[in-house]
């Protein structure tokens, strides 16, 4: 099913993310997706990783709607670029007026 073939992907993915970086990632990821489409033992080992991701990823946003966790984070995000914005303006600001100051 894409189900499991999603979920393949991911974890094919996320492993070769760990273990090498992302363009292994990605190469492992596309892997592990064409490998869950085929017949035999690595197809039905590909299948069983993809449906024990997507099942993970189904409790993981059922959690998230629980918590909000990727709405507060998001916020918290915001909330910090926006402090940051917020102090080089001031620094920017000051220094402009010290350069006014100066050649006033």
């Amino acid at each position: 099913t894409h189900r499991q073939l999603g979920g393949a992907a991911v974890a094919g993915g996320l492993l070769g993310l760990v273990i090498s970086g992302p363009v292994i990632g990605v190469v492992v990821g596309i892997g592990a997706a064409v490998a869950s489409t085929t017949k035999g033992k690595a197809g039905q080992v590909t299948r069983a990783t993809g449906e024990t991701m997507a099942a993970a990823g189904d409790r993981l946003k059922q959690w998230d709607k629980k918590h909000h966790v990727v709405e507060k984070t998001s916020n918290a995000v915001i909330k910090g670029c926006n402090r940051i914005t917020k102090k080089l303006k001031s620094k920017n600001n000051t220094a402009r007026n010290g350069e006014i100051n100066a050649t006033v």
